[in-house]
């Protein structure tokens, strides 16, 4: 950041096109397999007003299952910048339901791969790049 030198590690998502990045962890064993919420958080590198529409989309891979499937149907939230520079911006949660696995008896302790989406043409006006810095991601807990 120019003012203060402090670094962030952010993920760029273009303007004007849709563009993804994907990540992935283990799920918590108390996890009880069913839908998730996520909240996105970010700026933008100058001041600028818009809307910026992000998306995301999960699939649960256990033990022997493969990585390459398709995940859930990606599910949006436009967010509406501060129109300041570096102001963080913090979407509405928004609900979704990873697409199903097969193999696990068990939710918790599988594989949980994430794509993530800027839907640069559809209902984003922003036009400049928007730097995601987090999504939160909540659960909920089975009762064993």
């Amino acid at each position: 950041l120019p003012t203060t030198r402090f670094y962030r590690q952010v993920i760029p998502f273009a303007k004007s096109v849709v563009s993804y990045a994907n990540c992935s962890f283990i799920t918590p064993e108390s996890w009880d397999g069913g839908t998730l919420e996520a909240i996105f958080w970010g700026t933008t590198p100058t001041a600028t007003a818009g809307t910026v529409r992000m998306a995301i989309s999960g699939r649960v891979v256990a033990d022997g299952e493969s990585c390459d499937v398709a995940g859930s149907t990606l599910v949006g939230v436009t967010m509406s910048t501060h129109e300041a520079a570096y102001k963080m911006m913090q979407s509405d949660a928004i609900s979704f339901t990873p697409a199903a696995y097969t193999a696990p008896s068990r939710a918790g302790g599988n594989k949980i791969l994430f794509q993530i989406c800027r839907y640069g043409t559809y209902a984003d006006t922003l036009a400049e790049d928007f730097w995601l810095t987090d999504v939160v991601i909540r659960y909920g807990v089975g009762d064993d």
